[in-house]
């Protein structure tokens, strides 16, 4: 039926646009209807699916407690209890066969309910559609009668202009100011019936994704995927629109949106003056006389009044404008979540569909036509035209070419250039980072000479006039080429003989120029494979090319199969430690990935093979660019550490030079030169690396999630696979709930991270934040072992939420474990929690001198069964963690490691015994490891038998100083005795003769002496 509105062309403006804005309520409306039946239709397609599991939980729920309605009442049950529990029992079963009836009642009725609400749907759909004519209609109606409007404000301003020729300036610009007006709605006209096509337009594209995306799900629900819906698949997903592009269009049109808002408030200002005429014109006039106000009095009310009707129709118009850039923002919103749904779901979806037929003969007997197809001279004669074309009419083209003339003429310059900045290297005299920095930016400027003259021919080819198809395909193939030319380059120039891996890095010999020559096979081989690759795909006759798309995709995976294995032998050869111990993983998983995608390209799995194959590349290079940065830091490091300890060996030296100058000490054979240290990877210490290895993983995580999150979504095929049931929650309401192949998946990959993150983020919490602050060792080692066991517990819980196994399913688990670990796992279980108490409570810490039983160390380590004690001879002694909670412990450190140390010492009768107790207290005071506060003092313990018993007592600050504190000071005690002549005592013993009976003289004659004895 032919489709009317009420408006026409003598309608006012104003109440066409009444009309329009009713229209679009309607329409809006009965879109918002249609998603509401859409939403309905979708989930009642669902229920035959879900009904089944709901019947079949609902009748074994209902079996249950019929079960135990009949089970005796227990002994000592109470009467009213169990009453009350078989009335509840009765209406929990009356609840469930209520809710059967109803399942069993709904899932008759699903037929004729999806039939009734796809009947409603298409009666919306139809209103829709027929709303949306009349609003065109209406659109189309406002925009003439606005045209037809502002050319009569336009005549009758351009008039008043004419008129005013002649007469008072100030009527002359106000006549010219309403002319300007009057030119601004007629671009305001123009401008909104290019909004109300760009609106119509993207409506169009948002409505067609949304049906694209709606058949798209009912054909795979139904066939499955296949080649043919895949081939469709593929088209409609070349044909998305950009995000980004969106993106930038949208924040384009706020931009506009907040600017004619700023306008529209401002026309309002002036309108609300113009109310009042007579107001407006003294405002106008003010500094003019009053006989010339009287004069042209008239003639400037008649242009107020004219000026006021303009701002009347203008202010309507920007009002429209507003609505309409709204409503055209809204509809990019549609259109970018439209595109970005549907964009995810082939995603999921395209990857597992094949391509192309599965291999034949034709694979071969066709490959000559389509050589000749794709190498006609006929299409590539239209190719140095478009491209001089290109040249002649583009400026940046032109300036870029300039660029690349002035990059090959300097190429030698670079050249050299770049080989000078490894002269200085290696001696720290000279060597600077600066060099390295240089030598990168040489490298850089090397590195994108030809990739450049490979990008700027692509751009040329499109950037002159009437550019034929083919030009345009071979230019995409171009500048997708390029970036992949300049990477290559870039690792091929950074591995030169004399470059930055060979003199900065300090690769080992013969690596650097191995690399180049691998680089450059690679070069060669890959760009020509993957610039006919895409030319293929970009080519209208994809179906035609298939052939040689499949033969020239295989070839470039094997290239880089080969590449990967060439790598991998030269790694191994030059002895690169990670390599030669994981050699056998890393050839296999290098190798085999390119080659098993060739194998998906030859069996018809073109889009396949080529999305992962791009993921393996650009993984290549992001695993290239992480060895660079590496290596970078390393040097910067190296440099810093071999600088600060050339300059603490030039301090040494200074000192002692001081030192032999002042006559303190003698210096024999001193050199004025100072060795510099050698270049050693070992020199880093634990820190840095740590810190470096660990920004490394956290930079290549990062990406690689850039890299492969565009191919994740196609893992959700695997949340197809069920496993198991768990119970969960869905929409508030219990219910049961699938785990997946796809949640095993993400439970491995959370039991991987937590694996990472025990081992990695301690290290790194105590290098980046625990050693910054005022925190001694042991202190450390708690906070990173409590760190350890959150991490593992955190992990832990989120493994088995993910694969289903919460509290409700394992409490038997632990109730059967806690009887076992009330007998055989009770000292165990013990030890554990004593570990934790030790970890809280810190009883002792790492490094904490100790005394348990009779066995004296200091704490090594501290696990969660025992705490490792370090002897004094070197021995390690395990002592359970029970030990220092239940039994008696002396820490020597616990609160500070302030310890007495006593000296006695013994002198002999007669001594000056000032002169000892003043010696012993010089002898403490000047030792550096005694405290002097407290201060060492001095005690006369008494006169013993033998020795006068004095005694020093003093105080050391650290564990450690204790027994070289004591030693010197023996040392030092003695010594300055002997100086002063004070004897120390030694034990002297009393020879008694018992006289009772007579003594045995007897006398000896000595032979030899010729005397008697």
């Amino acid at each position: 039926a032919e489709i009317k509105v009420s408006s026409t062309l003598d309608t006012s403006f104003e109440v066409i646009e009444q009309e329009l804005l009713q229209e679009k309520a309607n329409l809006a409306a009965v879109k918002a209807k249609r998603a509401d039946l859409e939403v309905q239709l979708e989930s009642a397609r669902g229920r035959p699916a879900e009904i089944p599991t709901q019947l079949a939980v609902s009748k074994q729920a209902r079996e249950d407690l019929e079960s135990e309605q009949k089970l005796p009442a227990p002994a000592n049950e109470l009467a009213w209890k169990t009453e009350a529990r078989r009335w509840s029992q009765s209406t929990r079963i009356a609840a469930l066969r209520a809710e059967i009836t109803m399942l069993d009642q709904e899932l008759l009725a699903l037929p004729f309910r999806i039939e009734l609400l796809e009947v409603q749907r298409d009666q919306q759909v139809n209103s829709a559609e027929r709303i949306t004519v009349r609003t065109k209609l209406i659109t189309e109606l406002s925009g003439r009668q606005g045209r037809k409007d502002a050319r009569a404000a336009k005549i009758a301003a351009e008039a008043a202009v004419d008129d005013a020729a002649g007469k008072h300036p100030l009527i002359r610009q106000l006549a010219e100011q309403n002319a300007e007006l009057t030119r601004d709605i007629t671009a305001m006209t123009t401008t909104l019936k290019e909004s109300s096509l760009s609106y119509e337009s993207i409506d169009r594209d948002a409505r067609r994704i949304d049906d694209d995306f709606r058949r798209a799900r009912e054909q795979l629900e139904v066939a499955g995927l296949s080649d043919v819906l895949g081939e469709l698949l593929r088209h409609q997903r070349q044909s998305l629109p950009e995000p980004g592009k969106l993106r930038r269009q949208q924040k384009e049109l706020e931009g506009r949106n907040a600017r004619v808002s700023l306008e529209l408030i401002q026309q309002g200002v002036e309108l609300k003056r113009l109310r009042n005429p007579e107001g407006y014109i003294v405002e106008l006039s003010r500094g003019l006389s009053a006989s010339e106000v009287g004069q042209i009095n008239n003639d400037l009310l008649e242009l107020a009044n004219s000026r006021r009707d303009l701002l009347d129709k203008s202010i309507s118009l920007h009002k429209s404008y507003v609505r309409s850039l709204t409503e055209l923002a809204a509809s990019y919103r549609h259109l970018l979540d439209a595109s970005t749904g549907y964009d995810v779901f082939l995603a999921e979806n395209l990857l597992w569909i094949r391509s192309a037929p599965p291999p034949g003969l034709n694979i071969i007997t066709d490959i000559p036509a389509q050589f000749i197809w794709l190498f006609s001279p006929s299409r590539w004669l239209e190719v140095p035209g478009a491209l001089i074309a290109g040249v002649l009419n583009s400026l940046p083209v032109k300036i870029l070419l300039l660029l690349f003339v002035a990059l090959v003429w300097k190429t030698r310059y670079l050249h050299r250039e770049l080989i000078a900045t490894g002269d200085p290297v290696g001696t720290l005299a000279t060597d600077r980072f600066s060099y390295t920095a240089r030598a990168l930016g040489l490298t850089l400027l090397l590195a994108s000479t030809w990739p450049l003259l490979v990008a700027l021919t692509g751009w040329a080819l499109v950037s002159g006039p009437d550019v034929g198809q083919f030009p345009v395909q071979v230019s995409d193939a171009l500048l997708q080429v390029a970036p992949t030319f300049f990477y290559i380059q870039f690792f091929s120039v950074l591995c030169l003989p004399g470059g930055v891996a060979d003199k900065h890095f300090r690769w080992p010999v013969g690596l650097p120029r191995s690399l180049y020559r691998e680089f450059y096979r690679f070069k060669i081989m890959l760009l020509p494979a993957i610039f006919v690759v895409i030319l293929a795909v970009e080519d209208d006759q994809v179906g035609a090319l298939d052939s040689e798309e499949r033969l020239f995709m295989m070839a470039a995976l094997m290239i880089v199969a080969l590449f990967f294995y060439r790598l991998s032998r030269l790694l191994i050869k030059h002895s690169i430690s990670s390599m030669v111990r994981q050699r056998y993983f890393w050839l296999t998983l290098t190798v085999a990935a390119p080659l098993l995608l060739a194998v998906l390209a030859f069996l018809g799995y073109f889009y396949t093979a080529g999305t992962l194959g791009k993921g393996l590349i650009q993984t290549l290079w992001i695993a290239f660019g992480l060895v660079v940065l590496h290596q970078i830091v390393v040097r910067w490091l190296l440099l810093t550490q071999r600088r600060l300890a050339l300059q603490a060996a030039r301090d040494r030296l200074q000192a002692a030079r001081e030192e032999k100058e002042s006559g303190d000490a003698e210096l024999e054979g001193v050199s004025v030169q100072v060795e510099e240290p050698e270049i050693d990877l070992v020199a880093l210490n634990e820190e840095s690396r740590k810190l470096l290895s660990m920004v490394l993983v956290i930079v290549g995580f990062f990406g690689f999630w850039l890299v492969w999150s565009d191919i994740l979504p196609a893992l959700n095929v695997l949340d197809d696979v069920t496993l198991w049931h768990k119970p969960g929650i869905v929409a508030g309401e219990e219910a049961i709930v699938p785990v997946s192949l796809g949640d095993l998946g993400v439970a491995l990959l959370i039991g991987f991270l937590t694996w990472l993150a025990m081992k990695r983020l301690p290290p790194l919490l105590e290098i980046v934040l625990l050693q910054r602050v005022n925190m001694t060792s042991g202190s450390r080692y708690s906070a990173r072992t409590l760190t350890t066991y959150a991490i593992v517990g955190i992990g832990l819980i989120a493994f088995f939420n993910v694969i289903g196994m919460d509290w409700s399913k394992v409490q038997w688990l632990f109730a059967a474990l806690s009887v076992g670990i009330g007998f055989g796992l009770q000292e165990i279980v013990a030890n554990f929690i004593s570990g934790l108490i030790i970890l809280f409570e810190r009883p002792i810490r790492i490094g904490d001198v100790v005394t348990i039983g009779d066995t004296e160390g200091a704490v090594s380590r501290i696990q969660i069964r025992a705490t490792t004690i370090r002897t004094w001879d070197g021995q390690e002694l395990l002592v359970p963690n029970k030990e220092f909670i239940t039994g008696r412990l002396l820490n020597w450190s616990l609160s500070d490691q302030i310890t007495r140390i006593k000296v006695p010492v013994g002198v002999a009768y007669g001594s000056d015994v000032q002169r000892a107790m003043l010696l012993m207290d010089e002898a403490a005071r000047q030792n550096e490891t005694i405290l002097t506060d407290p201060a060492p003092y001095i005690m006369f313990n008494g006169f013993g038998d033998n020795a006068l018993n004095l005694e020093l007592r003093c105080y050391v600050g650290v564990q450690a100083h204790r027994l070289p504190a004591i030693t010197n000071l023996h040392e030092e005690i003695n010594r300055r005795f002997n100086e002063a002549g004070i004897s120390i005592s030694f034990p002297q013993r009393d020879v008694h003769l018992d006289m009772s009976a007579p003594l045995d003289v007897r006398i000896h004659h000595d032979k030899g002496q010729g005397s008697e004895v």
